[in-house]
């Protein structure tokens, strides 16, 4: 009983790793749901196991009966696990979001065509924490005209990235 209680123990766990993996890599809310469902039944499963068997007491000894605490609620325990996964999630690169394509006509439109410029600028941007703040450093600090259509476009594949 126990080899398979620990068999459906190691095949949620897998199962869950690979639902986190898919809501971290595409945001995809219907994975994170089913890795808090598969969190709440290894949660639930953990709660069912029988402690494991203490050492014999000699004799002599008088025997000390320990009483279990009950489990914790499974749902806020899995809730709170899975919610500060998603808040501290990486986003990925943001040259991930720029096509080949992009990446030379920003870098030659944008950047007048310096890649330490644009390379910097991309850095800067991926450490930054909101949309309003990466359009607020080119506007604003960079000084890049909001009128350009290639302006545009990389201020709108940012603004995407962000979401």
């Amino acid at each position: 009983m126990e080899k398979d209680l620990l068999q459906k123990l190691i095949e949620l766990t897998i199962d869950l790793e690979g639902d986190l993996r898919v809501a971290r890599d595409r945001d995809d809310a219907e994975a994170l749901a089913l890795a808090r469902k598969k969190s709440e039944e290894i949660t639930a499963l953990l709660a069912e196991t029988p402690a494991a068997p203490a050492e014999p007491a000699t004799p002599a000894e008088p025997q000390v009966v320990e009483v279990a605490e009950p489990a914790p609620e499974p749902v806020a325990e899995a809730s709170v696990v899975l919610d500060t996964v998603a808040a501290t999630k990486p986003r990925p690169d943001l040259r991930r979001s720029l096509t080949l394509n992009d990446l030379f006509r920003f870098r030659r439109e944008i950047f007048a065509g310096s890649e330490s410029d644009f390379n910097d600028t991309l850095d800067l941007l991926n450490s930054m924490s909101s949309a309003d703040e990466a359009t607020d450093y080119l506007i604003g600090d960079l000084a890049l005209d909001a009128e350009n259509p290639d302006v545009k476009d990389f201020i709108e594949i940012i603004q995407r990235h962000f979401k």
